[in-house]
Parts: C-alpha cells; sequence; structure tokens
C-alpha cells in the first residue's frame, strides 16, 4: 500500500505542472507518510513480540520454563536473551532443589530406620525385667524400669511418625488397598485404644450399626482413627471427656468423624493443624506427649488413598474431624 502511494505522489509530480514550493511539499507529505507507516510497523512488530515475552514469563512464574525464540540486536533482543538466561537458571536451580530434598528424605528415612533397631530390645528386655525373668524388683527398681520402657515407646513412636512422614515426602509409603468393613475397622481401633481411653475414664464410643464396606488399606486407616482418638483424648479432660466416631454413608464415599467434648481449636490454627511439626497448644501436648506429625501422617495417608480430610471446631466446642474413604464399583457391590 505504502509502495502504491509513493509511485501515485511521484507520478502527480512528474505529470503535473507544478511549483518548485508544491513539489517540496508534495515530498515533505510522502517523507511524512512514510515515516508514519514505519512507525506504525515497528509498533506492531515491538507488540507482537512482547506479547510473546509476556505469555514466556507467564509459563514460568506457573513452572514452565521456556524459551523465547526471538532473535534480534535490539533492547528486547538484550531482554529476550536475560530472559532465557533467567528461565534456564531457574529450572536448572529448581531440579538441584529437587535432588537436594529428595536426597534428604531419603537420609531421613535411613536414620529413623536406623534409630528404631536398637529400640526394640530395649524395650523387650524393660519387658523381661518387669515380669521377673532375671529375679524379681523392687518397687524402686520397677519404676525406674516402667520409666525405661515408657521412654523408649515414646521414643518409638516418634521415629515410627518420623519414618512414616518420609515416606509420604518421598511417595513410598506402601499401601495395600483391600475390600474392608469398616464397622469392623472402627472397632478394631477402639480396642487399640481402650487401655488408654479406660486409663482416662474417657467415654469413647460409635454409632455404626450396619456393614459398610469399601476399597481401602485397613492398617493404614486404622493408624489414622487411633491418631484422631489420641488427640482428642488429649483435648479433653479426664473422667468428663467424651470421644464419638459415627460415618456418613454415600454410593461414592464412606466418610468417618471422630467428635469430642474437649477445648477445641482456635481459627488461626485450623489453616495449619495438618502441617507437619505444627502443636496447637505447646505446653500441653509436650506434657502428655505428641511430636506434631500425627494430624500431618492422617492427611498424607487419607489423600495417598483418594479421600480428604478436615477439621472443625471452636474454642470451647470441642472438634470434629472428618475424612474420606472413595468407593468403587467393586466395593459398591458388596454392600
Amino acid at each position: 500500500m505504502l509502495v502504491l502511494l509513493v509511485v501515485a505522489v511521484l507520478s502527480s509530480i512528474l505529470n503535473t505542472k507544478i511549483t518548485d514550493q508544491e513539489i517540496i511539499l508534495q515530498l515533505l507529505l510522502l517523507t511524512d507518510l512514510a515515516v508514519f507507516f514505519y512507525l506504525l510497523y515497528s509498533m506492531r512488530n515491538s507488540l507482537s513480540r512482547l506479547g510473546t515475552i509476556t505469555d514466556t514469563v507467564h509459563q514460568i512464574k506457573n513452572g514452565l520454563y521456556s524459551q523465547v525464540s526471538i532473535k534480534s540486536k535490539d533492547e528486547i533482543g538484550q531482554l529476550v536473551v536475560e530472559i532465557n538466561s533467567l528461565s534456564a537458571k531457574i529450572k536448572e536451580n529448581q531440579s538441584k532443589a529437587k535432588n537436594v530434598e529428595k536426597e534428604k528424605n531419603e537420609f531421613l528415612a535411613m536414620i529413623t530406620h536406623e534409630l528404631k533397631t536398637p529400640l526394640v530390645p530395649i524395650r523387650g528386655y524393660a519387658d523381661i525385667l518387669l515380669k521377673g525373668f532375671f529375679g524379681q524388683l523392687n518397687e524402686n527398681q520397677k519404676q525406674r524400669v516402667e520409666i525405661i520402657k515408657a521412654s523408649s515407646q515414646s521414643l518409638l513412636e516418634l521415629i515410627s511418625d518420623l519414618l512414616d512422614a518420609q515416606k509420604l515426602e518421598v511417595g513410598q509409603l506402601k499401601m495395600e488397598t483391600t475390600n474392608n468393613n469398616v464397622k469392623s475397622t472402627v472397632e478394631k481401633a477402639i480396642s487399640m485404644m481402650a487401655s488408654q481411653v479406660a486409663t482416662d475414664k474417657i467415654e469413647l464410643s460409635y454409632n455404626i450399626k450396619n456393614d459398610i464396606f469399601a476399597s481401602y488399606d485397613e492398617d493404614r486407616i486404622i493408624q489414622v482413627l487411633t491418631n484422631l482418638i489420641k488427640n482428642s483424648i488429649k483435648a479433653t479432660e479426664p473422667t468428663k471427656g467424651k470421644i464419638e466416631i459415627f460415618i456418613t454413608d454415600s454410593p461414592s464415599e464412606v466418610n468417618v468423624s471422630v467428635q469430642d467434648n474437649g477445648k477445641g481449636i482456635s481459627k488461626d490454627s485450623l489453616d495449619k493443624i495438618f502441617h507437619k511439626f505444627y502443636q496447637v497448644d505447646t505446653s500441653s501436648t509436650r506434657e502428655k506427649g505428641g511430636s506434631g506429625l500425627g494430624l500431618s501422617i492422617c492427611k498424607g495417608i487419607v489423600e495417598t488413598q483418594g479421600g480428604k480430610i478436615s477439621v472443625k471446631s471452636e474454642l470451647g466446642q470441642g472438634a470434629t474431624f472428618t475424612f474420606s474413604i472413595p468407593k468403587d464399583k467393586q466395593t459398591e457391590s458388596g454392600i
């Protein structure tokens, strides 16, 4: 279009009898038009390249470390070189960080496993001493050995939690999914906690009347339930505490809830409750024992099996933890 316009103006100048002043004016007009169209082309080209750069930066922001395929020697070309260099550096650093994190998790998993090995015989020999296989102990000796046994048990539980947490981080926590009866699973968890509940004189009950089947790893779901019951025991007062387990059944999933009448959880803590090592009340938790890993592990186990876990609570109103167990077509037919 610009070429045709130039030709038209030149033809007009050659074929028309005009003064030198008019020729100069037309040439100036022609120059202005040429400059205008050149600037318009340059602006469109620059905007197009800037749009490409913007899209690439957006991809980098979302974790897709693309390279801008624009080559030029102007300022935009220099910007492209810097962006490409930055993208490559971020990608390299992220890769290194992932490798370091993986190695750290594998190292911690190995260390926790090695620490667990010598604790098993310590607890075993404490049991042997308390049962009198090497002679009867006086009351003072029994108290000391019981402290050894309780301390080794607490340390074993902490190491087991650390090991599970690290396995969840690296995706190595094994799940053996089979068709199970949710009612039976809850009863097993309650049976495992019966001694602790009786010691604190806390009421623990459930309202599951019918058999409900779903596909999950029973041992891991029992681990989730016992962790939630332990948290409820810590949150309630001895002789006054009440813990109830109930379920809601639907065609697609089973929801299991653990409700207590304890001290409750503040709103500020609700968003952090499932983070590793987070403890709502540090002083009381340490007094009763706890690593701050239990709920994090519960979340990992539930989500690994395709479910979700949540909590509802207000200070002074107790707390209700609910997790879901997805069903499939095979398990639905077994109900």
